[in-house]
């Protein structure tokens, strides 16, 4: 009896585990100023897509693949996506927390060129998505460079 009471707890442990772990949606890591500021390029691998085909900009995940918290304003901010698979079609989609502000970025279907976006960016808690237009999930690199020798 003790052996059976023993293996029923420990199933019971292992089920509440996965159902917590299945059910609990996964938080992007937030990467602040700080972090990016002191290095050139920072880069992330995740897999890109999702079931949720959002505003045009290919199909998402429901949650971040990346979040960038920027404490000063203006900051130089440069992000670009990488996916090594020909039938891949990745797009970049940013929002920012409190301005409301909304990117959308392409993969140029003629040259192949990755999507990116780069300019000044506002003092803002920024959530980014790697999407696919196809909603197909591929390995990506999010590259984020902050190295105003950018734009020189």
């Amino acid at each position: 009896m003790k052996y059976f009471t023993q293996k029923l707890l420990i199933s019971i442990a292992l089920a509440s585990i996965f159902i917590t772990g299945y059910f609990t949606p996964i938080q992007a890591q937030i990467l602040e100023t700080g972090q990016i500021n002191n290095k050139e390029e920072t880069r992330i691998n995740g897999i890109s897509g999702g079931t949720d085909n959002h505003q045009g900009c290919g199909y998402l995940n429901a949650t971040a693949n990346q979040v960038i918290k920027l404490e000063d304003d203006p900051n130089f901010m440069s992000l670009s996506v990488t996916v090594d698979n020909p039938e891949a079609s990745p797009t970049l989609f940013v929002i920012g927390s409190q301005s409301n502000t909304q990117f959308c970025a392409f993969q140029d279907q003629t040259t192949g060129q990755s999507p990116s976006i780069s300019g000044l960016w506002a003092k803002d808690t920024y959530s980014i998505y790697v999407g696919d237009r196809n909603g197909g999930n591929y390995n990506f690199t999010l590259t984020i460079n902050s190295s105003n020798n950018l734009i020189q």
